[in-house]
């Protein structure tokens, strides 16, 4: 199976001039195409930050880092851009949904602008986008919400439009940081019968939490504390799945 990631020694270090926090203390891990991988904490154990250097939304600050078997110190920001809007996808605690559009123009936003290309998409390419949107809809039961505005929606609800998002450029990877944190049981329990779904398909996932009970929908664990990882752990067996055209 393909390492999709594999990090060595890495560190993160926050300098504010005045101080400096190290949230990373020498992290090493290798996550494998297909595996549903939980990251899991206290608060402040560095797992959040862990997450958003593997997602590159900050960048390490010393190790070696190999994305789907590339050293990533080559990797430009118009490399790095396209990664994060083409090959992962992206869920967050508080949804980040825009509140003035439709679902369906939520979810249809990362098709609107290349970040490679810096172009916008022409008015006769956006007549394609529909079907890709009420597939991605669709993977999540939220079809039929494609014409409401977010205000309108459950907080469940909001999150599974947020994982149609992260789905619509069919990503290798979707990061997920506390998925269920500002949901009710029933709704969190919903959005993580989702992603066992997605993974199930093909999708790795990689979620970070502090909840045991969301980290157990996990085929395995990494235990975070103080910036290192102090338990690596098998809780069930995943089969190894294609990650290439998952949303047709």
């Amino acid at each position: 199976m393909e390492n999709i990631i594999s990090c060595k020694n890495i560190t993160k270090v926050f300098d504010t001039g005045e101080t400096q926090t190290r949230a990373l203390r020498g992290v090493s891990c290798n996550i494998t195409a297909g595996e549903f991988v939980a990251i899991m904490g206290p608060s402040g154990s560095g797992k959040s930050t862990l997450m958003h250097v593997l997602s590159f939304l900050e960048q390490k600050t010393e190790g070696e880092y190999f994305f789907r078997g590339k050293d990533t110190k080559d990797f430009n920001e118009a490399k790095l851009a396209y990664i994060r809007n083409q090959e992962i996808g992206f869920v967050f605690q508080s949804f980040n949904l825009m509140q003035r559009v439709s679902v369906f123009e939520n979810v249809e936003l990362p098709l609107l602008y290349d970040f490679y290309t810096k172009t916008t998409q022409k008015k006769g390419e956006k007549k394609t986008n529909k079907e890709r949107v009420i597939n991605a809809l669709r993977s999540v039961s939220m079809e039929h919400r494609e014409h409401h505005m977010p205000s309108q929606l459950s907080g469940g609800e909001k999150q599974r439009v947020a994982i149609a998002r992260a789905l619509i450029n069919n990503p290798k990877i979707i990061f997920a940081d506390e998925p269920t944190g500002n949901l009710d049981s029933k709704s969190g329990l919903q959005v993580m019968h989702v992603l066992e779904d997605l993974n199930k398909k093909g999708h790795t996932i990689i979620l970070v939490t502090h909840e045991s009970r969301t980290a157990e929908h996990a085929g395995r664990i990494l235990q975070i504390v103080d910036g290192k990882i102090v338990e690596d752990v098998i809780v069930r067996n995943q089969r190894s799945a294609k990650t290439d055209g998952i949303l047709k």
